[in-house]
């Protein structure tokens, strides 16, 4: 018992330890966290022949191991090392999430908050201090320990309006400000007071410093979920006025604008314009690819673009499709949209703040992963809290939908 329940805690504090500390086995590098993962495999397999599963267990199980299967197709044996990773941070951390639920039931969610509190809290100054001097303060502490090495100072790209975008433990700030972002709902809205303002107070600070885009809009999706409730709990004819607004605020912008709404949400998904017009060329050209290898996607990932066009892609969805097929990316998107969807149903019913929450968080999660891919220890990270989330909802409040 108590070996599952540090399994969750552990694998929460490994993520927000640098990446350049790791263990090494011959050539391979295993971070923390992937140590936790690996310890977490047979518990969470057992736990999964023992329990009944839900639709969103099954969606996770079969996606994990088309993703395993489409590397080992594409690669051979070069490609099991990225296999095991990729099943590990998808369905083990998935796993122990939901594990760590069943422990503690409806307790599970805040007993997870607090480790994170005492994280945030940690973070917090170094992240500052990175932004204001551009000394990657974590990087330095770990190459003085002896880890692997990586750059003492934040790359000058990252030098905004006087200040530098902070990637504190993370080596983006991107990445960064997501991980702070998904916690923002229950930092704020499940306490009170000023005790409401002192937990969320990191998270916010946090994502300040990491000026990204991003971080801010999932804030927002957030916040506006929240205020979608209480309306509706109040009135219920807000439901259908919030539909005809959407509705009409795409139809303005189909009208009002040369481009279509998608790419009008595109171009202003950054701060940055030029990289937005890159992240929607990335959908132009890559998806091209996508169609000509829906089952087991491409070598690599890889793509056709113009010379100028950088390699990467800034899309968790679209890049999991390059990866790894459709079927992956098409079963791992409705596992997140069917917790989103039952959290909204409760929501309604229940007024329970904690499915509010689930709900609010999961979706600004969707919609981030159209706009920035997921990748280093994020992804394990959002699996973990599915995780916890699809387990609340099946298995805490058992409201069907």
């Amino acid at each position: 018992m108590k070996y599952r329940n540090s399994l969750a805690i552990g694998l929460l504090v490994s993520l927000f330890i640098p990446s350049g500390l790791a263990l090494y086995i011959g050539s391979i590098k295993l971070e923390f966290y992937k140590v936790i993962l690996l310890l977490g495999f047979i518990p969470c397999s057992i736990s999964l022949l023992k329990e009944k599963l839900n639709s969103v267990d099954i969606l996770i199980f079969v996606s994990s191991v088309w993703v395993f299967i489409s590397f080992i197709v594409k690669e051979g044996s070069a490609g099991l090392e990225t296999s095991v990773v990729k099943f590990l941070e998808i369905f083990v951390a998935f796993k122990i999430g939901s594990v760590y639920v069943n422990l503690y039931g409806a307790d599970a969610l805040n007993k997870l908050m607090k480790y994170f509190g005492v994280i945030a809290i940690v973070l917090l100054p170094f992240a500052v201090y990175e932004s204001l001097s551009g000394v990657r303060i974590w990087h330095v502490i770990v190459n003085a320990i002896g880890g692997e090495y990586s750059q003492n100072y934040v790359d000058p790209k990252y030098y905004r309006n006087g200040v530098y975008r902070t990637g504190s433990v993370f080596n983006q700030p991107i990445l960064f400000s997501i991980a702070m972002a998904v916690f923002f709902y229950f930092s704020f809205y499940i306490s009170t007071g000023l005790r409401a303002y002192g937990r969320s107070l990191p998270v916010v600070g946090s994502i300040i410093a990491s000026m990204s885009t991003i971080g801010f809009l999932m804030i927002f999706i957030q916040v506006l979920s929240k205020m979608y409730f209480d309306a509706y709990w109040k009135y219920r004819s807000i439901k259908t006025l919030a539909a005809v607004l959407i509705v009409s605020f795409i139809f303005v912008i189909e009208l009002g604008s040369d481009d279509s709404f998608v790419k009008w949400l595109a171009l202003h998904s950054s701060f940055n314009s030029w990289n937005a017009y890159v992240r929607l060329l990335q959908w132009e050209f890559a998806w091209t690819d996508v169609l000509n290898n829906p089952i087991w996607g491409t070598l690599h990932g890889d793509w056709n673009r113009p010379f100028w066009l950088p390699g990467s892609i800034d899309s968790y969805w679209l890049a999991l499709a390059l990866s790894n097929g459709l079927m992956a990316t098409v079963s791992l998107l409705i596992a997140w949209l069917v917790v989103a969807y039952r959290a909204f149903k409760m929501a309604e019913d229940t007024q329970d703040a904690v499915c509010v929450g689930i709900f609010a968080v999961v979706i600004s999660i969707v919609i981030a992963g159209f706009t920035v891919h997921f990748f280093d220890r994020l992804p394990a990270l959002l699996y973990l809290l599915l995780g916890v989330f699809s387990a609340y909802i099946y298995r805490v409040k058992k409201v069907s939908c």
